[in-house]
C-alpha cells in the first residue's frame, strides 16, 4: 500500500496571518481586508526563507503539505508527474496534498516548483525527487576464473519498499547459499549475515529470488527491525529532506566458467510483483575459459528440412538456421529442437497466430567449424558476432546466409525471411532489410524484401525472453518491418527522421511511427475514431525509433516497445497486409483489416502477451522513456541497402 506522509508547515513569513477571534463563537476566521501572507514550518525553510521539499519516487507516493493563507489562494506545479488534490481555496489552514503520477525511473534528480499565489504575494516551493530505486552501475565484467565477489549497491527512495525483491541467475554461474545485507545513512556501513528468501522460477531462467525485506537490515542511524526496509530509511515526517538510502547485498560469490562461451548473469530488482516488468537490473558478463570444440563431420551441411507447408497460398517462405552449432549439436538433434522451438514462438503472437496457413517454413541445418564468436583463432560458419557490453547488435556473414537459403528449392528466395539462431544464450538480437538484387532486365538491383533476422538463444531455449524477442526481430522487423517504438533519449534528428519518412513512402515501412503529434493525421488515425479500439488505449504517444522527442508510436506499451506484451493495432494491420498481399496480390484496406481483427478476438482488447501478461502504467512509463531499463532493448534494424548477389 502506498504510504500517505502528512508534512506540517508552519514558518511565519514577511506577513503575519491576521484572524479575527470571536469569542462566543470560539472561531477562527480571516477578513477579506487581511494582507495576503502565508505561513510554513521552520523545518522546511533554508536560511534565506526559501521553502523546499524533498519527494519519494514512487508512483502513487502522497504527501500532505500544511499551511495557513490570510486570503484566498490558488496553487500550480510545473512538472507533469505531480498532482495537487486542489488548486485554489478560501483563507484559513489547507492541507494540499501532492501525489506522484509515475515513478521516478530516469536514473536522475527530478526537479520542479509549486507556487502559491494569494492577491499580490507569490510563495515558490522547490521541488525535488531522487529515483525510487537506483541501481549505482547496469554493467560489469568478471572473472572467468571465479574469483570475484560481487556487491550490489543500491539507493532506495520509496513510500512503501518493504517488498523489494532481487532475482539473479543463473546459479550456475553465482554461489548465494549465504547472503548478507545493509544500510548506509552516513558514515560507515553495518552487515549482518541473512538466509536466503525463498526460490521462484520466474521466467523460468534457471535463477532464485530473493526478498529482500528476508534479508538482515542493518541500519547505521538508528534502531531498526532487521525484518523491515521501511524502519531503516523512514525520514522524520516534520522534516522536508527525504534523502536516498544506499543499500547493498553481497557477497555474492562468482562460479568459474569452464566452457568456452561467453555467459550472461543477471540481477533483476522488483517491486511488489516479482513477475511483473523488472524496475532495474545489473547485467554480468563472464568470458569462457574453457577449450573450444570443433567439427570433424560437415555431411550434414546444407541438410534442408521442410517444417510447414502452407495450406493457403503460395506460401510465404521463413528459412531456420543456426550458427556456432558444431556437427554433434546436428547428430543429437539439439539444433533439430531449437529451430522447432524457434518456428512455434514465430507464430506464438497474434495476428501470426490465424495468419499461420499462409506460411511455408524451412530448416536448413548449418554446421559450423567452431561454437564459440567473435574468438581470434576460431570461426562459425555464418561468421556472426556480437558487439557485447551493453550493446545487444548482431552482425553476420549476409552473403553466407543468403547461400543457405538458396539451398531451399522452389521458394522465392528474394522475399524469403532468413532467420539466424545463434547458439549463445545472451541477450543479443538485430534483424537487416533492404537488401537488392541485381535484375538483368534492370540497370541497378531491385530492393526486395528479403530480411535477416539474428537472433541469440537469450537465457536458454525455454526462455520467455528469447520468445518475446524472437517475434520482436523476425516478426516485427523482418517480416512487416516495423519500426522500434521505444525510446533511449534526445530530439530526433533530421537525418534520422528523413530515412524512416523514404522507407515509408517508397516501400511502406516503418508506418507504426510517426513524426506528427495530430491525431487526425497521424498514420493511424482511423484507429483513434473507430469504438471498436477504444479499449486498446491507443493514442499519439512521443518516444519512439530510439528517440524521446519529434516522433510518436500509437500506445504506451507493444511488442515493438519492450516485447513484453502483443502487437498494437497498427502494428497488427501492417502484419496482416503484407501477409495478404504477399498470397493475392492485393492491398487489403482498413476495413478488410478490422474485420480480421474482430474476427480473431483482438481488436479494442488491453495488449497482453502470450504468457498472459498485461502491461501496467509504471511498466508503460519505463517503456516509454527506454531508461532504467532492466533488459537490454534489441538492436534498431539495420537498413543496410547492401546488394546480395
Amino acid at each position: 500500500m502506498k504510504a500517505h506522509r502528512p508534512i506540517s508547515i508552519a514558518l511565519s513569513l514577511s506577513l503575519i496571518l491576521i484572524c479575527l477571534v470571536l469569542p462566543t463563537l470560539s472561531l477562527v476566521s480571516c477578513s477579506s481586508d487581511d494582507a495576503a501572507s502565508f505561513s510554513f514550518a521552520t523545518t522546511l525553510t533554508g536560511s534565506d526563507g526559501s521553502v523546499s521539499l524533498d519527494l519519494y519516487g514512487d508512483e502513487g507516493a502522497s504527501y500532505t503539505l500544511s499551511f495557513s493563507s490570510t486570503r484566498e489562494w490558488t496553487a500550480t506545479v510545473d512538472c507533469s508527474w505531480l498532482t495537487l488534490s486542489q488548486t485554489e481555496g478560501d483563507g484559513g489552514t489547507v492541507s494540499l496534498v501532492l501525489t506522484n503520477s509515475d515513478d521516478n525511473d530516469t536514473g536522475l534528480t527530478r526537479t520542479g516548483s509549486l507556487v502559491l499565489r494569494s492577491v499580490d504575494v507569490t510563495q515558490t516551493i522547490s521541488l525535488t525527487q531522487d529515483p525510487a530505486l537506483l541501481l549505482e552501475v547496469d554493467t560489469i565484467s568478471v572473472d572467468p576464473a571465479g574469483t570475484d565477489e560481487l556487491y550490489l549497491y543500491f539507493s532506495v527512495n520509496m513510500s512503501d519498499p518493504d517488498d523489494l525483491y532481487i532475482y539473479y541467475g543463473p546459479t550456475s554461474m553465482f554461489n548465494a547459499s549465504v547472503k548478507e545485507a545493509g544500510a548506509q545513512e552516513g558514515a560507515g556501513e553495518a552487515i549482518v549475515a541473512a538466509s536466503l528468501g525463498a526460490q521462484s522460477d520466474v521466467d523460468a531462467l534457471g535463477g532464485e529470488l530473493i526478498k529482500l525485506s528476508d534479508l538482515g537490515i542493518a541500519d547505521n542511524s538508528a534502531a531498526t527491525d532487521l525484518g523491515s526496509l521501511a524502519s531503516g530509511i523512514a525520514a522524520d515526517s516534520q522534516t522536508a529532506t527525504r534523502s536516498s538510502v544506499r543499500y547493498y547485498v553481497g557477497p555474492i560469490s562468482v562460479l568459474a566458467n569452464t566452457s568456452a562461451a561467453t555467459r550472461l548473469g543477471y540481477f533483476y530488482f522488483y517491486r511488489d510483483d516479482p513477475n511483473a516488468d523488472p524496475d532495474c537490473g545489473l547485467l554480468a558478463t563472464q568470458e569462457g575459459s574453457g577449450a573450444v570444440d570443433e567439427s570433424t563431420d560437415y555431411s550434414a551441411d546444407g541438410t534442408v528440412l521442410t517444417l510447414q507447408t502452407a495450406t493457403e497460398g503460395p506460401g510465404i517462405p521463413i528459412v531456420l538456421m543456426g550458427d556456432g552449432f558444431l556437427d554433434v549439436d546436428i547428430a543429437d538433434g539439439t539444433y533439430d529442437s531449437i529451430m522447432q522451438t524457434a518456428l512455434e514462438h514465430l507464430f506464438s503472437e497474434e495476428p501470426m497466430t490465424s495468419l499461420r496457413q499462409y506460411f511455408s517454413v524451412y530448416e536448413v541445418q548449418v554446421v559450423s567449424p567452431n561454437n564459440v564468436f567473435g574468438t581470434d583463432g576460431y570461426s562459425t560458419a555464418l561468421g556472426c558476432e556480437m558487439e557485447g557490453g551493453t550493446s545487444t547488435y548482431i552482425e553476420g556473414n549476409d552473403s553466407n546466409v543468403y547461400a543457405y537459403v538458396e539451398q531451399v528449392p522452389d521458394i522465392d528466395h528474394h522475399n524469403a525471411l532468413a532467420v539466424v539462431i545463434l547458439n549463445s544464450t545472451e541477450y543479443a538480437g538485430t534483424t537487416f532489410f533492404r537488401y537488392s538484387f541485381r535484375d538483368d532486365g534492370y540497370q541497378g538491383a531491385l530492393v526486395t524484401e528479403f530480411a535477416i533476422a539474428y537472433c541469440c538463444m537469450i537465457y536458454g531455449q525455454d526462455s520467455e525472453t528469447f520468445r518475446q524477442v524472437l517475434v520482436h526481430e523476425a516478426v516485427g522487423h523482418g517480416l512487416a518491418k516495423l519500426a522500434d517504438e521505444y525510446a533511449y533519449s534526445g530530439t530526433v534528428t533530421s537525418s534520422a527522421q528523413s530515412e524512416a519518412q523514404s522507407m515509408q513512402t517508397s516501400y511502406g515501412w516503418m508506418m507504426n511511427i510517426d513524426f506528427t503529434s495530430d491525431p487526425t493525421s497521424v498514420l493511424w488515425s482511423q484507429f483513434l475514431s473507430d469504438d471498436a479500439y477504444t479499449g486498446e488505449g491507443l493514442g499519439v504517444y512521443e518516444g519512439a525509433y530510439t528517440y524521446s522527442y519529434g516522433v510518436y508510436r500509437p500506445s504506451e506499451e507493444s511488442m515493438m516497445n519492450s516485447n513484453q506484451v502483443g502487437f498494437n493495432a497498427p502494428s497488427r494491420q501492417e502484419i496482416y497486409s503484407r501477409v495478404i498481399e504477399a498470397v493475392t496480390d492485393t492491398v487489403p484496406n482498413y476495413d478488410d483489416f478490422r474485420a480480421f481483427d474482430i474476427a480473431i478476438g483482438t481488436a479494442g482488447k488491453p495488449l497482453t502477451s502470450s504468457s498472459g501478461s498485461t502491461t501496467s502504467s509504471s511498466a508503460a512509463s519505463r517503456a516509454a522513456s527506454g531508461q532504467g531499463a532492466t533488459t537490454p532493448r534489441p538492436h534498431p534494424p539495420v537498413a543496410t541497402g547492401r546488394v546480395l548477389e
